[in-house]
């Protein structure tokens, strides 16, 4: 891939794969977005505060024998607190899903495969208890990956609905970081074997889907020094 230096303090940009599009530099924390051969510096991010968090950019880890590494990550806050999202690279794409991403919350940690897109419809259409309805193409893609959601229109009852914005952001993503994007997620019914989110935004509507494991599932390597851990 070309290599690009950062337009703020000239030290070298790391994208390593094709479909992340910005990234911070590790030197001066600029927020760089790339257009093809060019790139564009959006402003300064800001550095998180420790959180006792073990997981960082490097951390390497394991699902279904593939491997994956933390390449980014996305904290949003929401009125109850905030929650963090890790960019996945997989070394070789797992169920069709070219990358992922580890969604970790109040000591959870959700496995969620590349998103599978959904008709536009705006989150206030719903509420905690109704159904989101899904196309067929949709509920075939997702039944490779859970037999029970087939047939069942109970794994789509909304169960919690919140609304988060992005406030930190680390390393490379696959969009361009806005911090006065709102998204509005809501949490589906779970089955035994999958675990299913939709994140309504502006312009397209996401189906998240994966599973939740425990820490020592994943046999992550490369961890944040942690005193306590």
């Amino acid at each position: 891939m070309k290599d690009f230096l950062c337009p703020q303090c000239g030290a070298g940009l790391k994208f390593t794969t094709s479909y992340a599009v910005s990234t911070v530099c590790e030197y001066c924390r600029s927020l760089v977005v790339r257009h093809d051969l060019n790139i564009e510096l959006l402003g300064k991010e800001a550095i998180l505060q420790d959180d006792l968090n073990p997981l960082q950019i490097g951390t390497r880890g394991v699902f279904q024998k593939t491997g994956f590494v933390i390449i980014g990550g996305v904290r949003l806050n929401h009125h109850e607190g905030y929650w963090q999202e890790w960019f996945l690279q997989f070394n070789s794409p797992i169920q069709n899903s070219r990358y992922g991403w580890l969604a970790q919350a109040q000591g959870e940690y959700q496995f969620l495969f590349e998103p599978l897109e959904l008709p536009v419809e705006s989150a206030s259409k719903y509420n905690v208890g109704s159904t989101v309805s899904v196309t067929d193409d949709v509920s075939k893609k997702l039944g490779t990956w859970t037999s029970s959601l087939l047939g069942d229109s109970s794994a789509f009852k909304i169960i919690d609905m919140r609304t988060a914005q992005m406030t930190h952001f680390v390393g490379q993503l696959p969009w361009a970081p806005d911090k006065d994007r709102k998204r509005t997620i809501a949490e589906l019914a779970s089955t035994d074997d999958a675990k299913l989110t939709i994140e309504f935004g502006g312009s397209k509507n996401y189906i998240y889907y994966g599973q939740v494991l425990n820490f020592e599932d994943f046999n992550f390597q490369n961890l944040k020094e942690v005193k306590g851990w």
